[in-house]
């Protein structure tokens, strides 16, 4: 994707409740991108078939509530990567990684897979942390009593994050 300015949803754990994922999209403005990082597929791919997800990239990954579900007709992984404005981003719902108790298998993703971002979900819980060169961000989740997603904006080499209460 080449802009000078990118400008990235985030989302993540929406579980059925595709009314606060619609509610996200209409809070947060222009995106460019969408990084749904799983456990709702479903609501993702509604979100991306309607007129709100026309247009933009979307990136998307299979959580552990998400079993094979496809999204758009396509197989969906458990970690994905993309370039961004100069950036390697990876994305990944967490699940495999142990992001209940700890974030060092999210390092050694990072690790190897030449990562700037680590994108991630499934605790539930907003998290950033910038630590040797790497941005580390959970947007929280969709559902629940303390919903909210993440706004990610790339420009210039630069990345700068944002929660955003749904």
């Amino acid at each position: 994707m080449a802009m000078s300015k990118i400008r990235c949803l985030i989302a993540s754990d929406s579980h059925g409740d595709s009314s606060a994922f619609r509610e996200a999209f209409r809070r947060c403005g222009r995106v460019d991108a969408v990084f749904f990082l799983g456990d709702g597929i479903s609501d993702a791919e509604q979100l991306a078939a309607s007129s709100l997800g026309d247009g933009k990239a979307w990136f998307v990954v299979r959580g552990n509530c998400d079993h094979n579900r496809p999204f758009l007709g396509e197989g969906v992984g458990k970690v994905g990567t993309v370039n961004l404005g100069g950036k390697r981003i990876v994305f990944t719902h967490g699940d495999l990684y142990g992001v209940k108790y700890h974030t060092g298998g999210l390092y050694d993703l990072a690790r190897d897979t030449g990562a700037d971002v680590l994108l991630f979900g499934h605790t539930h819980e907003r998290y950033e942390s910038y630590k040797d060169g790497l941005y580390l961000f959970n947007p929280g989740s969709l559902s629940g009593y303390r919903a909210s997603c993440g706004i990610m904006t790339v420009e210039d080499g630069g990345i700068l994050f944002a929660y955003m209460d749904i």
